[in-house]
């Protein structure tokens, strides 16, 4: 079940490879059910963030911001 959040102007979460160890702590604790960071069902809320043990996740600005 997805929650109904509105999304801050296009951020989205980033990923970055060399930290991650694959425990899925960002997946499990994301309020939009994703299936993997920076999905398009990303709202860019950063609970993500704060749940991932080697802080592998940033959240991408919009362009130009």
């Amino acid at each position: 079940m997805r929650a109904s959040i509105a999304r801050p102007a296009c951020r989205r979460a980033r990923w970055i490879s060399a930290p991650c160890i694959h425990c899925s702590a960002c997946v499990q604790t994301c309020p939009m059910d994703i299936r993997s960071v920076g999905d398009k069902e990303c709202i860019g809320c950063g609970v993500c963030m704060a749940a991932c043990p080697t802080k592998a996740i940033g959240i991408r600005r919009p362009f130009g911001k």
